[in-house]
């Protein structure tokens, strides 16, 4: 069968061959579908990193407020020992606040923001084991200064991202064409 098919083909080639391919059109069909598909991978590369973003200032805010929610001291507080440092507390707390709001309010890279949040929490996880110390040990200076320095470095580490951020900001206004 496959012969008497190739025979006729062959025989009749000059009748079945009514057209010559327009090579340009073809390729015009090609170039398109090939420009369509980079515009959807470019699509999906932006939507990927603005969901990467939002997850990243997300995590940050949900750690701020999980952090604000569950950080209260139970038993003696720095307020109980004497009231100089419990307001002294409550200013660090407060510009750790004001400074965490800055950092959620920009655009930060989310690999900064992860690298933020590492840093945060094991300064987080010290605090909690000076505040273990001050229930055990009450008022003791080394414990008070080490309470005071956990704020300290997460008042330096947040300065720290927002002068980062604000470096890239003002280099891609820099770079942005105008």
């Amino acid at each position: 069968m496959k012969n008497r098919l190739e025979s006729y083909i062959e025989s009749n080639r000059d009748r079945l061959d009514l057209s010559v391919p327009d090579d340009d059109a073809v390729w015009k069909k090609i170039s398109g579908t090939l420009d369509a598909r980079k515009r959807q991978a470019g699509w999906i590369w932006k939507a990927a990193a603005v969901l990467l973003v939002l997850l990243s200032v997300g995590s940050v805010s949900i750690y701020s407020v999980n952090r604000a929610l569950h950080h209260q001291p139970a038993g003696i507080s720095l307020n109980d020992i004497s009231k100089e440092l419990g307001a002294e507390e409550i200013l660090f707390r407060q510009e750790v606040y004001r400074k965490m709001d800055q950092v959620k309010n920009s655009n930060i890279d989310p690999t900064l923001s992860v690298d933020l949040y590492r840093e945060l929490h094991q300064i987080d996880i010290q605090y909690d084991g000076y505040l273990a110390d001050l229930q055990q040990l009450g008022d003791n200076p080394k414990v008070i200064r080490g309470m005071i320095r956990c704020y300290e470095q997460k008042i330096r580490i947040l300065e720290q991202t927002i002068r980062e951020i604000e470096k890239s900001e003002r280099y891609d206004n820099k770079t942005e064409p105008q």
